[in-house]
């Protein structure tokens, strides 16, 4: 048997291997911390995977709870998962303690602790805490939660739970399945959004408001040229739909029937139409080339024009012209 099959075969069997041994654990109840009693029948869901002890995080949670809060509960349903990032060494320990707090008081009182630890994020830094122990940690910690209303031991006592730590193990690899590897990251009715931490609340209504009222999606053709429709997909994002395209939020341009594509276009002499995808054309001026699903484009040898590096190739117009 030669190495390539013994190779092939211990790849394949190392495969299945994963699959078996990988099936994450299942919750006995709904992940995350549902803000404000968030609706399960909300038509808006906003679900955001936050480092506990992530700066970034920390700047995007005021405007989601202002979206919350502008939407309602019973139309937007806020919810957060932690997901401890390893470079932040004590983020697994506050997440458990924000397990703890739940357990021991409600989901209010976690949004309390989270906004303690954002707000003294300084505290809990890696280098704040190089000469600290485990207990010191967990002691800051119990002090964020007694000013939560919960008495210290308490506190500690159920931080040392196992299945709090079993629990928080498990919401780290739900986050894992859903490809996060980052914070914050931003699902909007389970559909990841390119949002970033400094989205404020008029932002976020430009990705929500098409979603409860398509009807009145604003449009314009401010940026746009004629027959054509201005698309603002999200926020400082824009595409110019051509007729027959649709502005799909969080998507872009988009055409579902079969006649969609730009009108027909002509282009002026000694220029070549170049569609470079269906229904969508350029015109090729002198020396640039026809990309397939990219469009007009020169591609010279040092920075020379088109029309100077054609001269000394000693191209005619009608030639074929290679890629340089």
């Amino acid at each position: 048997m030669n190495m390539d099959r013994v190779f092939a075969i211990l790849f394949s069997v190392s495969t299945l291997l994963c699959l078996v041994l990988g099936q994450i654990p299942i919750p006995k109840t709904r992940l995350g911390y549902v803000y404000n009693g968030g609706s399960n029948d909300a038509p808006i869901s906003l679900d955001i995977h936050m480092g506990p002890l992530c700066p970034d995080s920390r700047d995007a949670l005021p405007a989601a709870k202002q979206v919350a809060t502008h939407y309602g509960p019973k139309t937007l349903r806020l919810t957060l998962h932690m997901f401890p990032l390893p470079y932040h060494h004590h983020s697994f320990y506050t997440a458990i303690g924000a397990k703890a707090v739940l357990k021991l008081s409600s989901v209010v009182s976690a949004y309390q602790y989270f906004d303690l630890v954002y707000n003294n994020l300084a505290m809990l830094s890696n280098d704040a805490t190089v000469n600290m122990s485990t207990t010191q940690v967990l002691g800051l910690l119990a002090g964020f939660a007694s000013q939560v209303g919960i008495e210290r031991q308490q506190f500690l006592a159920t931080m040392a739970m196992p299945e709090l730590d079993s629990e928080c193990r498990g919401a780290w690899k739900y986050s894992c399945s859903r490809a996060v590897f980052g914070t914050p990251t931003f699902f909007l009715n389970d559909v990841t959004v390119a949002a970033d931490p400094t989205w404020t609340l008029d932002d976020w209504k430009q990705v929500i408001d098409p979603l409860l009222f398509p009807e009145e999606a604003v449009r314009d053709n401010k940026t746009c040229p004629a027959k054509t429709v201005r698309c603002e997909y999200l926020p400082k994002k824009i595409e110019c739909c051509t007729p027959g395209e649709n502005c799909i939020p969080n998507v872009g341009c988009r055409c579902w029937e079969k006649d969609c594509g730009e009108p027909e276009k002509t282009c002026p002499s000694g220029e070549e139409k170049c569609e470079y995808l269906p229904g969508k054309t350029e015109c090729c001026t002198k020396g640039e080339n026809c990309i397939p699903n990219v469009g007009c484009r020169c591609f010279t040898e040092d920075g020379k024009p088109c029309e100077e590096l054609d001269q000394i190739l000693g191209y005619k117009p009608q030639d074929t012209k290679p890629l340089v």
